[in-house]
């Protein structure tokens, strides 16, 4: 009988014992050349899998990729990440087409394959991982962490999985090997991250994550830091007015 583990006993063991996480964010990843350089994924042979929920035929749709990101200080350790694949309740919620190419899985493909001529949109794949390589062509290392965790790591998931948004949902509970706790690496904007999920969602979605959307964090010590999801496609209403907050912001600090 396959066990599954909670995500308390996933990420009971040892690390520092004062953790800096301080929630998610999302960082939006340009998606118009593939991992071999000069690539379009609109060429891509193969396109994708619109099995199981998801959708895959990339040249049917305009798509936007997002990485979601465990953000804190330098050097935070990261066991495990949760959004209800052991039955807890946390979720990423959306109304969006989820891009799954046929190619792919749920954990990132390899550097080759990626590379393949016919492949360009493989990258672009929805798949968890700790981490992970950058690509040209890709915002240099922001797409991924440099330093720690560069090739990417992954220890295996727990429980239900869903990656397609099936339902409207993505699902899933992961963690890091075990012995090698994932690591925030030096992140220019948030301080330090961690990418933990690649989502291509389709663009004319209004929402991915936002509302009730959640996740859990494992932490050293058995600690489990539930935060907000907020939603990667705000309204363009809602950008402004962030805009706006920054301006005043700036004033104030002048």
């Amino acid at each position: 009988m396959k066990k599954f583990l909670s995500v308390a006993a996933l990420i009971a063991v040892a690390g520092a014992a004062n953790a800096a996480v301080t929630g998610f964010a999302w960082r939006e990843i340009p998606n118009t050349v593939g991992a071999r350089p000069g690539s379009n994924p609109a060429n891509d042979a193969t396109h994708g899998d619109p099995s199981g929920g998801g959708d895959g035929v990339w040249t049917g749709r305009t798509w936007r990729t997002f990485d979601l990101l465990v953000i804190g200080a330098v050097g935070d350790i990261v066991n495990g990440v949760s959004f209800g694949g052991d039955n807890g309740p946390q979720r990423i919620f959306t109304n969006g087409a989820i891009f799954n190419h046929d190619l792919g899985s749920n954990t990132r493909s390899s550097l080759s394959a990626e590379r393949a001529v016919g492949n360009a949109a493989l990258l672009f794949d929805t798949y968890a991982e700790f981490g992970g390589r950058a690509e040209p062509g890709q915002g240099g290392t922001s797409n991924a962490n440099p330093g720690t965790n560069t090739i990417g790591s992954f220890g295996g998931f727990a429980g239900v999985i869903n990656l397609t948004g099936a339902g409207g949902q993505l699902q899933f509970t992961s963690f890091a090997p075990a012995g090698t706790p994932a690591v925030l690496v030096a992140d220019a904007v948030y301080g330090g991250s961690l990418r933990v999920l690649r989502v291509t969602v389709d663009a004319a979605a209004t929402f991915l994550g936002g509302g009730n959307s959640t996740g859990g964090v494992g932490l050293p010590g058995g600690v489990v830091g539930n935060f907000a999801v907020g939603n990667a496609l705000p309204t363009p209403g809602a950008v402004a007015l962030m805009g706006l907050a920054g301006i005043a912001a700036g004033r104030r600090r002048r």
